[in-house]
């Protein structure tokens, strides 16, 4: 369900209203960095559908993180209470101004379920920078902004009488019909303005600036917006235009590294201690980069109503200027699509990256940047290096040997702990000098560290066959990293038997990715708009099954201290995160007129996280208040909740019973009942089993599943009334 265009699939899926207005036009032509969202009411809407919202709305979820949140709650209402003083008086203070008392601070609480916030459009921009000297201007002028439109009236009428509060000297000015506040930031020769355009709250730095969002506000600015300029074009129309909700944004990187630039040469220069030689070198190192070369870098992001993330990441590019990064940017060729005949379809993970001369060029731009430091220090290093790498040619025979396309894959590991297994294949120019090479450097290695580390030459399935040994480093229990040289590629694994099963068996009984019909249809809508650069592919739902366990079991091993109030014995099963995963993807192509677009389809995004940081902070914050201990703070559980997760855990250890027994237990308590030397404490863990939050036993029978259509023990609790149902009723089923 990505752009048609892109994917050749349907938009209309994805898309149920027409996208608001993009606040981009709103700012000038010319602004140097933009972040924008069209709606954060939308957006938020949207994220109801994505996967962390259905992974948080899971019962075992919900259970495990109930004790974080209500520490972090108690912490904040601590927190709140110690500034009541400061905030009454505030409020008194903005009373007396006549400005009302509606500035509600204490009613703050951490809820992964809370309603959508009120708020449409919210942008940042720097429209423009004007140091003293530049355009015969006498003092600085910086066209920040930021803007936020408030759907709530009463909260336009809140931010008026928080900035009323704001300890600093304030007057009025006006501009096109609109009046706007005004305040001095103590000890700086700027002040902040703060304008109302209709309910869209607009703070700024510049005079400038905020006029012109009033001009084009009105529509009496005739000189274009940033919306309508052609790097924005460009950029909305790589991504495919912008959904309801998205976010979009633009850097013009030229510019700004120019303004960098004299700022850096400014600064240096009036520092005695820098020479000139010094400022020289660090102004050629800047413009050796070649950041003049980006003309923009920006993105459109949003998320569709099938809860997937869609991200668009565009980048021009002068591939004729000057410097690495456009140096980086030429031709590398597009990745052989027919490597995905050789991906096993159920892999975990997979990706394809063209190597060019990338890395020989930014190892070229180094030395450059050091013989331009001193040629003397650069041939000392270079001796040094030669003595140390005992005649291997570290360029040549290493990095440039290097070319083609480098692929990656994850496997099911046979590994410690079931670890994933990672394969790497790449092309070599020489063979037998990369190899050559790498026993010399593991030889060097061996005698800096103190262990000895080799490589070990054999033959595997006709092709030879090396082998790092780790053995008497702390990585050998864990990796055993092996390689290959096939058909002028190097083919290495992380374990030396799942790189042998690949070499003999190839993808196996498994059908190649390339016939992975959704995935693609994303490739191929890559390779229809330019030459494709790379892709990835990531299966989540099997990458997650397959480290839960045990990233689980190890942080199980290590206590989690008096402070931190979290329960391991409530961790949710892998499977109440897992069905919510899917395949994502991405890659990226390489267009015309030195035009990169890196796309992807994700399920996570960054601020899908910050609930869950805010409440880790707010634990963290909490440690450091004498006399608060989060783990000890009292926590009120749902009854029918703890029930459920009673059931649950009596559920896996009937699995647990008849897996080791070879049958069903006749009654709950056989679960006490040791079993072996792998259980000997019995089926449930806690030594006596658990009654309902009502102080009833739980109820056990072995029924007839009537989808199922066969016997599986059924549980329940018999509920707040007290009468045995057979679970119905009130009663707490679980089958």
């Amino acid at each position: 369900m990505l752009l048609s265009s892109l994917v050749a699939l349907s938009l209309s899926s994805l898309l149920t209203a027409a996208p608001a207005e993009d606040p981009a036009s709103l700012l000038p032509a010319e602004t140097l960095i933009y972040f924008g969202s069209t709606s954060m009411h939308t957006s938020w809407e949207a994220s109801k559908n994505t996967a962390m919202a259905r992974i948080l709305s899971e019962s075992e979820v919900k259970s495990f993180l109930h004790s974080p949140l209500a520490a972090a709650n108690a912490v904040l209402a601590s927190g709140l209470e110690m500034v009541s003083g400061q905030i009454s008086e505030a409020q008194a203070a903005a009373k007396q101004m006549g400005l009302g008392d509606n500035v509600d601070l204490d009613s703050f609480e951490f809820n992964l379920d809370s309603s959508e916030p009120p708020i449409g459009q919210v942008f940042f921009a720097l429209t423009h920078v004007l140091l003293p000297g530049m355009a015969g201007n006498s003092m600085p002028d910086v066209g920040l902004i930021f803007g936020v439109e408030l759907l709530d009236d009463a909260m336009v009428s809140q931010l008026k009488d928080l900035w009323a509060m704001l300890p600093a000297e304030g007057s009025k000015a006006s501009h096109g019909g609109v009046e706007y506040l005004s305040k001095s930031i103590p000890n700086a020769p700027v002040s902040v303005h703060l304008a109302f355009l209709d309910n869209l709250a607009v703070l700024s730095t510049s005079d400038t600036a905020i006029n012109g969002m009033i001009d084009r506000h009105h529509g009496t600015n005739s000189s274009g917006s940033l919306a309508a300029s052609a790097d924005y074009k460009t950029m909305i129309d790589a991504a495919g235009g912008l959904l309801p909700g998205g976010s979009s944004n633009l850097l013009r990187v030229s510019p700004i590294a120019d303004i960098c630039r004299m700022a850096i040469a400014m600064g240096m220069s009036q520092d005695p201690s820098i020479s000139p030689d010094q400022l020289a070198l660090t102004l050629s190192l800047f413009d050796g980069m070649g950041f003049s070369s980006i003309r923009m870098a920006g993105g459109v992001s949003a998320v569709g109503s099938d809860g997937m993330i869609y991200t668009t990441s565009v980048l021009s590019i002068d591939e004729n200027g000057p410097g690495l990064i456009s140096k980086l940017s030429r031709g590398v060729g597009s990745v052989d699509l027919d490597r995905l005949d050789s991906v096993p379809a159920d892999c975990l993970s997979a990706s394809a990256n063209t190597l060019g001369t990338r890395i020989v060029d930014v190892y070229d731009f180094a030395w450059d940047m050091i013989r331009q430091q001193s040629e003397e220090q650069a041939a000392e290093i270079e001796a040094q290096l030669s003595a140390l790498l005992g005649g291997v040619d570290l360029r040549n025979d290493l990095l440039a040997n290097v070319q083609g396309t480098m692929t990656s894959l994850s496997t099911t590991g046979q590994g410690l702990m079931g670890t994933p297994d990672n394969l790497m294949t790449m092309g070599l120019r020489d063979p037998a000098k990369f190899v050559a090479a790498l026993g010399s450097l593991l030889d060097i290695a061996s005698a800096q560290i103190g262990m000895p580390l080799s490589l070990k030459e054999s033959e595997f399935d006709g092709a030879p066959f090396y082998e790092i040994d780790l053995s008497a480093t702390p990585f050998g229990m864990a990796m055993s990293p092996a390689f290959a040289i096939r058909n002028g590629e190097m083919v290495m694994g992380t374990n030396k038997r799942g790189l042998q099963t690949y070499l003999q068996e190839g993808i196996g009984s498994s059908a190649p990715l390339s016939d992975n019909k959704r995935f693609m249809e994303f490739v191929n809508g890559l390779s229809s708009q330019g030459d494709v650069e790379a892709f990835a592919y990531s299966d989540l739902a099997e990458t997650f099954g397959s480290t839960y366990g045990m990233l689980v079991g190890t942080a199980q091993m290590f206590p989690m201290g008096d402070e931190i109030p979290l329960d391991m014995s409530k961790v949710p099963p892998a499977n109440t995160i897992s069905q919510h995963l899917m395949q994502t993807y991405s890659g990226a192509y390489s267009g015309q007129g030195g035009l990169k677009v890196s796309r992807s389809v994700s399920q996570f995004q960054l601020t899908d996280f910050l609930p869950l940081f805010m409440v880790a902070g707010a634990i963290v914050a909490g440690t450091q208040v004498p006399g608060l201990a989060p783990a000890e703070i009292e926590v009120k559980v749902d009854p029918a909740e703890k029930a459920r997760t009673d059931l649950r855990e009596l559920k896996a250890s009937i699995t647990v019973y008849k897996i080791s027994a070879q049958g069903y237990p006749e009654s709950l308590a056989d679960l006490l009942i040791p079993l072996g030397t792998d259980f000997p404490q019995g089926a449930y863990p806690h030594g006596e089993l658990p009654v309902d939050p009502w102080g009833n036993s739980y109820r056990y029978a072995m029924e007839m599943h009537t989808k199922k259509r066969r016997m599986m023990p059924k549980l329940w609790s018999i509920g707040l009334n007290g009468i045995d149902e057979s679970g119905e009723g009130d009663d707490i089923l679980k089958f």
